[in-house]
């Protein structure tokens, strides 16, 4: 019985500290959820701005990738991209033929971050 109420009790903290920082609609959208740190914006952009993140927690990875520590995440140009600080980031395949690259989900990130804190 208190191996029982142990898991339960270990699963409903888990569960309550992974909900703080993820939106339900959209990581039932993404691919891939990450809370991640962007230190700077994006240098060049032509359609599209390709920012550098650190990743510090993947909270859902549906494909075969493997993220390193740091990733380049696009967005598009003329919207706006990973905010500096901490957030969750929601992502889909850049191109789905090469499974190395990944944008904000729709692009940007009015649909692609959530949970930003600086």
């Amino acid at each position: 019985m208190k191996k029982i109420i142990l898991l339960v009790i270990t699963v409903f903290f888990t569960s309550c500290f992974n909900g703080r920082h993820i939106d339900s609609n959209l990581s039932e959208k993404a691919t891939a959820v990450l809370r991640v740190e962007a230190k700077k914006q994006a240098d060049v952009c032509k359609k599209y701005c390709w920012q550098e993140i650190n990743i510090l927690r993947v909270f859902k990875n549906k494909s075969s990738y493997r993220f390193a520590k740091t990733v380049e995440i696009a967005h598009y140009s003329w919207d706006d991209g990973i905010p500096l600080g901490l957030s969750t980031i929601y992502l889909e395949k850049y191109n789905p033929a090469k499974g190395n690259q990944w944008k904000l989900l729709g692009g940007k990130a009015q649909t692609g971050v959530s949970h930003f804190r600086k």
